[in-house]
This record gives structure tokens, sequence and C-alpha cells, in this order.
């Protein structure tokens, strides 16, 4: 079982770093509050568009460490999905699906006891991004992660894109559109008259 759960993490690594056919990654981080072990932790992640609305968002959740007789502390890998329905200007709204991987430590120090286990949940939730300028976006995402150590995650972060004028482009792109959108619009309504 470790071993099938060491080549499920291994071959999302592979696949989110060799994939070189996304239009625009983008990369940031957060922090996360997650009800398990009641502790805020840093989030790390990438986001791939595979379409304009598509996203394939690789990422690693590390909570802050639980210190008693011992440490305790609780790490994800995660692939999920994001789907943009609404997309504005500068304000986008996703659902998201995924895979996670979660490795549990727990180290006690009286006596001497190491626990570590790692288990595969499925995540689902939501989120939401503010464009706050070309190469920054800011992203607060909620969701629910299933299995042993199941949690829910409430996650605030900043995302940075290498490339801003692909953001340009697609805000152009988007504009245009509604400007002939519009002009088909005052067509037809002429056309009834």
């Amino acid at each position: 079982m470790k071993k099938r759960l060491f080549l499920v993490i291994l071959g999302l690594i592979v696949t989110a770093t060799s994939m070189q056919t996304f239009a625009q990654t983008n990369y940031g981080g957060g922090l996360f509050y997650g009800s398990y072990l009641r502790r805020p932790g840093l989030d790390l992640r990438a986001e791939m568009f595979v379409t304009d609305a598509l996203i394939f968002a690789p990422k690693i959740a590390a909570s802050a460490p639980v210190f008693g007789h011992g440490v305790t502390f609780l790490t994800e890998f995660c692939a999920h999905a994001h789907y943009m329905l609404l997309q504005e200007d500068i304000i986008g709204l996703y659902p998201l699906v995924g895979l996670t991987v979660k490795n549990y430590i727990d180290i006690d120090t009286n006596p001497f006891d190491f626990l570590a286990c790692l288990r595969l949940g499925l995540a689902f939730g939501g989120g939401m991004k503010l464009q706050i300028s070309d190469t920054f976006a800011g992203f607060g995402e909620i969701r629910y992660t299933t299995g042993q150590y199941h949690q829910g995650t409430l996650t605030v972060g900043v995302l940075y894109s290498p490339d801003p004028d692909e953001v340009r482009r697609k805000r152009e792109k988007k504009r245009e559109d509604e400007e002939e959108d519009a002009k088909k619009d005052k067509k037809k309504r002429s056309k009834l008259k």
C-alpha cells in the first residue's frame, strides 16, 4: 500500500513538472487553517491552464506542528482541477475537485513512539480569485478532504503570473468577444423592429 501511494505521489509530481503544453502557469502560496489539527499551515501551489476555464492545480500544504509530549503534523499533496464558472475582469469563481494524499506523522517522546500514515482522500470545494495587477492575483479557497484525517480547510494567498502579457491578451480577447456579442445583439434588435 505504501509503495502504491508513493507511486501516486511520484506520478503527480512528474506530471506537474513535465507538462510544458500549458498556455500559462501561475505560482503562489498562502496560509490555511485546517480543522483536523486545528492549526494554521503553509500552502504552496501552481496553476496550469489547460484551457481558459480549466485549470490543473497541484499543491503541497503542511500544517504547523502540534507540540505536547512530542510532535504531530499533517502534510497534504494535492492534485486539483478548477473550472472557472465566472470570469470577469478582476474576479473569478471556481469549484474544485481532486485527489489528496495525506501524510500524518506523530512522534511521542515519553515513551518513544513513532507513527507515520499515508492516506488517500478526495477533495471538493470552491474558491475565488481577485486580479490585483497584471502579475498578481489574490485567492481564497474553502475545501473539504474525505478519508482518514478528513478536514475542512480555509486558505487565502497570492498567485504570481510570470507572463503578464498572457493575462492582458485574455482580458483583451474577452472584451473583444463581449463587444462583438453586443454588436450582434444590436443587429438582432434592429432587425426585429
